[in-house]
This record gives structure tokens, C-alpha cells and sequence, in this order.
């Protein structure tokens, strides 16, 4: 049996065809594969730009930016929205009722009131939390109410509800800025209440 001389060139050039057809095709699917994962895992991606969130994969969804609960700001810290009638946080990210309301609210009544608020022609208020109620409590402050330089609060109250209960069905804990504190009380007492909703 003649083994031909051309055997070896032969075998070289059908590897470098097989090589030249196959490495398209192996380069797509890998490039689809990492698509694939990332859309399905929903990596979130963060523009440079404004902060908006990007979901690999998909459209961009532009939101308000992460709020920086580290940070500490003075003078750029608060700014009034929705027509005067709020204020937007910069340090939390949360927007506020400006103004209190003269009637004070039995903790499940404070409930009801933010649920049906309408502030500056917008719903989706709430009942603040007893930790961001905290954010708004500044104990430097020599005078009262203690809250931080340069708030454009007005109609301030000392007492105000907070959404926490930590499950008990007599108490709930409220805010105190005359002094700066937080007491725990009877969920039947009326106090004053300052709605929040998300910054978006």
C-alpha cells in the first residue's frame, strides 16, 4: 500500500478549514451563552451618568439613584418637590410631608391618613418607620425641635407615630423632636404624623 506524499499537507490544510468554519460558530454561541446568563441571572448594572439601574439583558430602567445612608449633607441636603407641598432627602433618598397636619391620629388612624393622602397631587404615602423618622433627628441641636440645619419643615409637632410595632398588638414607638428621643406607647393615644414615600 503507497502511502502518498501529499498526505501530511493534505491533513493540515482540512485542520486549518475545520478550524476557520468552526470558530464563528463556537465564538456566537459563547457570546449567547453569556447573554443568556446575565439576562437570566438580572445583573444590575450601574450607569456613570445619573445613576440609573440597568438590567443586563434587558432596556434600561432609570430610577432615582441609590440613597447614601453614609453620607452626611448640610446645606444641599434638603429641597422642596411636588409643588412646595414635599421634601426630597437627599441623604436617605426619601421624600416627606412639609407640612404637619393640626389633627393628631391614634396609631391605627395614622395608618389610614397617610394611606389616603394625597400630597402635592401624589399618592403612595406611608407611615414612616421609626428608623427613618431617627434620620430626621438631629441631638446637636441646643434648641428645639432637633432637626437638622436648614429643614424647610413647617407646622413642626413634638410627638410624631412610627409604622413600627415590632408585632405587639398595645404599642407602637414614636418620635420625639423636641428632645430627641424614642418612646414606646399605647397604640390608642393620638399623636401627630409626618407621611414619607419613596424618592422615585
Amino acid at each position: 500500500m503507497k502511502i502518498s506524499r501529499d498526505l501530511p499537507s493534505r491533513i493540515i490544510q482540512i485542520v486549518l478549514v475545520t478550524t476557520i468554519i468552526l470558530l464563528p460558530i463556537a465564538t456566537t454561541v459563547a457570546e449567547t451563552d453569556l447573554n443568556d446568563n446575565l439576562e437570566l441571572t438580572g445583573e444590575l448594572l450601574i450607569s456613570d451618568e445619573n445613576g440609573g439601574i440597568t438590567f443586563a439583558g434587558r432596556d434600561r430602567q432609570t430610577v432615582a439613584p441609590m440613597p447614601s445612608w453614609h453620607q452626611s449633607l448640610t446645606n444641599d441636603r434638603f429641597v422642596e418637590v411636588l409643588s412646595n407641598t414635599s421634601v426630597l432627602d437627599h441623604e436617605t433618598g426619601l421624600v416627606w410631608q412639609k407640612a404637619t397636619n393640626e389633627e393628631i391620629y391614634t396609631w391605627y388612624e395614622a395608618q389610614v391618613y397617610c394611606y389616603k393622602l394625597a400630597n402635592g397631587g401624589r399618592h403612595g404615602w406611608r407611615l414612616p418607620t421609626i428608623t427613618e423618622l431617627a434620620t430626621l433627628i438631629d441631638r446637636n441641636q441646643t434648641s428645639q425641635p432637633k432637626l437638622p440645619d436648614n429643614h424647610p419643615f413647617t407646622n413642626v409637632k413634638s410627638y410624631y407615630w412610627s409604622a413600627t410595632d415590632n408585632d405587639s398588638d398595645i404599642y407602637a414607638l414614636r418620635a420625639v423632636f423636641n428632645f430627641g428621643t424614642i418612646t414606646k406607647r399605647d397604640k390608642t393615644e393620638e399623636y401627630s404624623v409626618r407621611a414619607v414615600r419613596a424618592g422615585r
